[in-house]
């Protein structure tokens, strides 16, 4: 990976939730054990993990109002397992904790911790790319392409500038966005996209607008304008339009998805600039 690629950019490329993330939600998830008794009773009768007298005999009374909320002077103590296992019960959501099941808890959970094997649309388009040229995808969203502005970075090329255009730096932004060479390719490119983002505006596609009420889409065609907006999108699909909220696992986002990654491929392959 290149030393300028964040490395929050790996895990989000294989689909992987953070390790704080998981270690966040097992934590959380063993404290539902503990109160559903499913855990050993030498375990369920630490010290730490006592409970606080409960004046009603109730299914909640098993739940953040029963935990001693645990308290430290270091915080080497209250970021140990119990304590901050404790501390993530606590924060959570009535509805969450008086979960009928465990499967039920485990599932909101993910939900309410954002993971990506639960915010599919997330991660879908990155998941999509097989093949070479879906490895040039992958490649220039890690800075590590065949781009004269990667290849640099390596000492692998003398010159950041395009083959082309001699005098500017050959980065996605300008592959994708700006080089005159591909000029009527990228306008295919563009109305090829324009097309598939209207769909984003169907009803059926679930998505929702985060800021406008009601709803207007007039800032889609900044993602066609705007070079940088264009290549985010053409790089990451539709999770990088900060101005949509979309819905989880809906089979016309991940259509759409196809659709785009389609199409950008299709560039890569006529612009042959990575055929050899």
């Amino acid at each position: 990976m290149h030393w300028q690629t964040p490395s929050s950019k790996l895990p989000a490329e294989l689909g992987w939730d953070t390790l704080d993330r998981r270690r966040n939600y097992s934590k959380v998830l063993f404290i539902c054990k503990i109160t559903k008794e499913l855990v050993p009773c030498h375990i369920a009768s630490l010290p730490v993990l006592s409970l606080r007298e409960s004046n009603y005999n109730t299914r909640s009374s098993v739940g953040s109002s029963t935990f001693e909320k645990p308290r430290g002077k270091t915080n080497a103590y209250l970021n140990s397992f119990f304590p901050s296992a404790i501390n993530g019960w606590l924060a959570l959501p009535n509805n969450i904790q008086n979960s009928e099941t465990l499967g039920k808890f485990k599932m909101d959970l993910k939900v309410l911790l954002e993971f990506n094997i639960m915010n599919h649309q997330t991660s879908y388009y990155l998941l999509l790319h097989q093949g070479k040229l879906g490895k040039m995808l992958t490649q220039m969203r890690l800075k590590l392409s065949p781009l004269n502005s990667h290849l640099f970075s390596y000492n692998l090329s003398i010159t950041t500038n395009c083959p082309h255009c001699l005098d500017n730096s050959e980065d996605p932004t300008h592959y994708f966005a700006i080089c005159a060479h591909y000029k009527s390719l990228r306008g295919n490119l563009q109305r090829q996209v324009y097309v598939i983002l209207t769909h984003l505006k169907n009803p059926n596609s679930g998505v929702k607008l985060i800021t406008q009420s009601p709803p207007m889409y007039d800032f889609l065609d900044n993602y066609i304008a705007n070079a940088a907006l264009f290549t985010s999108l053409l790089l990451e699909g539709f999770s990088t339009i900060v101005e949509l909220n979309l819905p989880v696992k809906n089979p016309i986002i991940n259509t759409l998805h196809r659709q785009l990654y389609a199409v950008v491929i299709d560039y890569i392959y006529k612009t042959k600039r990575f055929i050899k």
